[in-house]
């Protein structure tokens, strides 16, 4: 398109740069039709929940250049959501162990433990769906491991996932409900898990689930909670980010290029949603999950040879919350698809967290920065401005409070000395090199309601966290004495100089 200036001169048209390329490509496939025209809403059946807004509407269409809200992939069956959310909420967010009195219904008696959703349960499994379209966020990505359980508040308003290690349920980011239902839906669960003679932790928590429980329990005179932010949200802006509009990053845009030339590279992209219309692939879906399962398997391995401990490893059903997936993938020169990023829709955002984003064996080099690369410029295509790229360990502990001073200095003392034994800094570093937004990082809690924590619920958080202790104390003190041994050599190499100099 050929443009004018003030002076009635024709200018050259506006050449597109590679993300808008890639994001005008991907929406076409993923429609299978010209993505501006107003029939192909990326907003799904039921209405998309934009980070500030309490209020939504069915069946409204947003084209997604022009519509300057968040658009989401997620498609959710109207009915399901109806009958989801037919049953009043509660009004009680008292955190006594008085039962929960719902105006309409009596609350049904517990069994003797948190009961989590069965995978026959398909009303349920519905009914959390809907939960994490609305309120979900970056630490729910347990949803997706089954080694994690749900747990579904009677009334079906809300949800936690948690993982029970030694007795402790480890419930992984804030309920998924209204915030207002916060204290309802823990309350709820805590009288389960009591009955249980389980323990209590929280990890990766947002900080308005923290204030909104410590106000709560200032007001009924309880305990004060022990909290410690151990680690940062790391969120890039698309619609903003420099690397896309090439003003940044100049070897990973001319190394996309390298691979998306048929000459070269030879990569192809490719998009896959079943949301998105069109049938279901099972094929594909398989050949994803086989590239996840290979290496997550890898991953792992150097754990097991080296005695490196992996953190933060997650075990994906890639496609058991399928409404809330998008996939952008690779294919080979030879066809063949060898890598993608997935994109999971996070409600309580109005965004995308884009985990895993892996290459398999035989892809290409950098193809696993393409795939990022292809994420956002999709995103940025939809015009989604949150596109978060998971959480980072922080090297030394942040805010700290419920504490005393002493306890506090060794506790801050034993996580520094701990997270140095973790291989965390090559995600950082692979972060950086896409410039996430600094003024959109938020922080992550662990929290123990009981107080101080005690080892088995620290023990519990680093197994949840896929950290082997013993892995941990064994790479430690195999660095203590390698670091020995190199001093003794040191000194050993000083004392022969100075003989030598000496004669």
């Amino acid at each position: 398109m050929r443009t004018t200036d003030h002076r009635g001169k024709a200018n050259a048209p506006k050449k597109e740069t590679l993300a808008e390329q890639i994001g005008r490509d991907l929406a076409r496939q993923l429609f299978n039709t010209d993505p501006h025209s107003p029939d192909n809403s990326l907003l799904p059946d039921s209405p998309m929940y934009p980070s500030n807004s309490s209020t939504s509407s069915h069946n409204t269409q947003y084209d997604y250049k022009s519509s300057s809200s968040n658009a989401s992939l997620y498609r959710f069956n109207s009915q399901a959501a109806e009958e989801s959310s037919a049953t009043p909420a509660s009004s009680d967010t008292s955190l006594s162990d008085a039962p929960i009195r719902p105006q309409q219904q009596p609350t049904p008696p517990l069994k003797h433990a948190p009961t989590s959703v069965p995978a026959s349960d398909h009303s349920a499994h519905a009914a959390i769906e809907h939960l994490a379209s609305r309120y979900g966020r970056v630490s729910h990505m347990g949803l997706l491991d089954r080694s994690y359980r749900v747990f579904l508040n009677a009334q079906r308003t809300g949800a936690l996932a948690y993982k029970l290690e030694n007795h402790v349920a480890v419930v992984t980011g804030d309920p998924l409900c209204d915030p207002s239902l916060f204290a309802s839906v823990v309350c709820e669960f805590d009288r389960a898990r009591r009955a249980a003679h389980w323990s209590l932790a929280f990890m990766g928590c947002s900080v308005g689930f923290l204030s909104h429980m410590e106000t709560q329990t200032q007001h009924q005179q309880q305990q004060q909670w022990t909290t410690m932010q151990f680690g940062v949200e790391r969120v890039v802006d698309p619609t903003t980010n420099e690397v896309l509009a090439e003003r940044a990053g100049k070897r990973i845009v001319s190394q996309c290029k390298q691979l998306l030339c048929p000459e070269k590279g030879g990569t192809t992209l490719g998009v896959y949603s079943r949301t998105a219309g069109g049938e279901r692939d099972d094929a594909l879906e398989a050949q994803l999950q086989e590239i996840y399962d290979g290496w997550r398997a890898g991953r792992n391995e150097p754990a097991a040879t080296t005695k490196t401990p992996q953190a933060f490893i997650t075990v994906y059903e890639l496609f058991d919350y399928a409404r809330l997936m998008t996939f952008v993938y690779t294919r080979g020169a030879d066809g063949v698809v060898n890598g993608f990023a997935a994109l999971r829709w996070i409600g309580a955002c109005g965004g995308y967290h884009v985990d895993p984003c892996i290459a398999g064996d035989g892809a290409a080099k950098g193809t696993s920065d393409l795939l990022l690369f292809a994420a956002m410029a999709l995103a940025r295509q939809m015009g989604v401005s949150y596109l978060s790229l998971g959480y980072e360990p922080m090297g030394e502990l942040g805010e700290v409070s419920g504490m005393g001073a002493s306890l506090e200095k060794v506790t801050r003392s034993v996580y520094a000395h701990s997270v140095r034994g973790l291989p965390v800094g090559g995600k950082k570093a692979h972060h950086d090199k896409f410039r996430p937004d600094a003024s959109r990082e938020s922080a992550l809690y662990l929290i123990f309601p009981a107080g101080l924590p005690g080892v088995r619920r620290m023990v519990a958080m680093a197994h949840v966290a896929n950290i082997s202790v013993r892995q941990l104390a064994y790479t430690q003190s195999k660095s203590k004495l390698l670091g020995r041994g190199r001093r003794r050599k040191e000194r050993q190499e000083g004392h022969q100089t100075q003989s030598v100099e000496s004669s």
